[in-house]
């Protein structure tokens, strides 16, 4: 029992990955009007494309509760999180 009380588990930490080149081909190929209207303003602000800013970028692993891509993220989008509608639902 006291073994139990004294548990400690073994932690391993995430490393963090970095893009790479057919994940670039995938989000320069993202043409919807959300993510075009993002990669000008990103342009616009940063005078850089979204593809080169990513390429030395490092990304840490997420939960999926996020609706905004994590690439989008790391270049500074606002985040939104996934509609769960169940988390703010009172039990009975």
């Amino acid at each position: 029992m006291a073994g139990l009380l004294t548990f400690k588990p073994k932690l391993a930490l995430t490393k963090d990955g970095t893009i790479n080149q057919h994940q670039l081909e995938r989000v320069k190929r993202l043409n919807s009007q959300k993510f075009r209207r993002f990669k000008i303003d990103f342009f616009q602000k940063n005078d850089c494309r979204v593809e080169e800013y990513l390429l030395d970028q490092k990304f840490k692993m997420l939960k999926p509760i996020y609706r905004t891509p994590q690439w989008m993220m790391v270049c500074g989008a606002n985040v939104s999180l996934l509609r769960q509608p169940l988390l703010y639902k009172k039990r009975s």
